[in-house]
């Protein structure tokens, strides 16, 4: 890329770290050096969506304790009385296959499903730094490459499928993706020195790794956790049967809340890990004498400060992407049982909103 503010040079060193083939600034006489900025004060901000998050999470534990026992204590019930009947009459067994089948899959499979996307996750984040750092130029090429003819299939898919609307929001998506990539092109060496230095700052303070991986360990708890409540929820309230049969359907409003309440946790915990990153890569960038080993001062204080001082905005933050990505689950439950064109466009929209 050519341009008066730049110029090329050799391997710059980035904190230590050689990082070859990247533009450099280059400035006037009148440049002058880039401060520091001002220590903040320490204070806890947003006080209000913690404490609305702890209580929530409050409320999900009375809910779990209160309508868990009496789920299992009904289903226990249930099939304790088959049994006690099957003795009598043999007809019960296909009643139970029908029963499974009208369920889909037991609770055994779905933690069983959990936990085979749980290990997986573990060993691809293990393996995303080293890829990360190998191929970074590659990967942003790719990403734009990839958006570029998905866009493109998923129009000429629309036009075979006659739905020329979908088909006109695609084409549309394929130009504004062609015209970022044509725009943003050039700019690739730039994005990956940017990425190969975040990496590097990582790889100085591999403790940031381990929140990383706590990160995964309390989303696969909290899916169990959440998953339970929502069940046991459905069955007391809308007065299900082992089988899956109920009486009501469930409230809308109730799986919203639900929805909000599983999606906020999860950015919680993500945005925490975030924060803990972010603070971590600023000390290694502005004082690399405090952010230079595995368990530096800077990784445990970064997290201190991203569940005390910061831990409120997060909270706030995190509650306004899971409203969003309620509403935009929502829309694509309606779309899947009603193939409802305007829920398609919602959650269009509300996906473009989260991103």
């Amino acid at each position: 890329m050519t341009s008066p503010y730049y110029a090329t040079q050799g391997p710059v060193v980035v904190q230590g770290q050689a990082v070859s083939g990247v533009a450099v600034p280059t400035y006037n006489n009148n440049y002058q050096e880039v401060q520091k900025g001002q220590v903040q004060p320490k204070r806890c901000n947003d006080v209000l969506f913690a404490i609305l998050f702890y209580g929530h999470l409050a409320v999900i534990g009375f809910i779990t304790g209160a309508y868990a026992p009496q789920m299992y204590s009904n289903v226990a019930n249930e099939y304790g009385g088959r049994e006690l009947n099957d003795n009598n009459n043999n007809n019960y067994e296909e009643n139970d296959n029908n029963g499974e089948e009208g369920f889909g899959m037991t609770m055994s499979e779905v933690y069983m499903i959990l936990g085979i996307s749980g290990f997986v996750g573990f060993v691809m984040s293990t393996l995303a730094l080293t890829f990360m750092m190998t191929f970074a130029a590659a990967l942003i090429k790719t990403a734009l490459i990839f958006n570029l003819i998905l866009s493109g299939v998923m129009a000429v898919m629309a036009v075979l499928a006659g739905a020329l609307p979908v088909a006109l929001l695609c084409l549309v998506g394929f130009a504004l993706t062609a015209c970022y990539a044509y725009t943003v092109w050039s700019r690739i060496p730039y994005a990956a020195a940017n990425m190969v230095t975040a990496i590097t700052a990582v790889k100085a303070n591999m403790g940031v790794s381990f929140y990383a991986y706590l990160n995964l360990f309390l989303t696969f708890g909290w899916t169990l956790w959440w998953s339970l409540a929502f069940v046991a929820t459905n069955y007391v309230v809308n007065g299900c049967s082992a089988q899956g049969e109920c009486d009501t359907n469930p409230s809308g409003g109730v799986v919203f809340l639900f929805l909000v309440s599983y999606f906020w946790v999860i950015q919680v915990v993500k945005n925490v890990v975030h924060v803990t990153v972010a603070g971590t890569v600023g000390t290694w960038w502005f004082y690399p004498q405090e952010a230079n080993t595995c368990c530096s001062k800077a990784v445990t204080s970064s997290w201190v400060r991203s569940m005390t001082y910061s831990f409120g905005s997060i909270c706030f933050g995190s509650l306004i992407v899971a409203i969003i990505q309620a509403l935009k689950e929502l829309c694509h439950q309606m779309r899947q049982q009603d193939d409802n064109v305007l829920a398609f466009f919602a959650e269009c929209i509300f996906g473009c909103i989260e991103s």
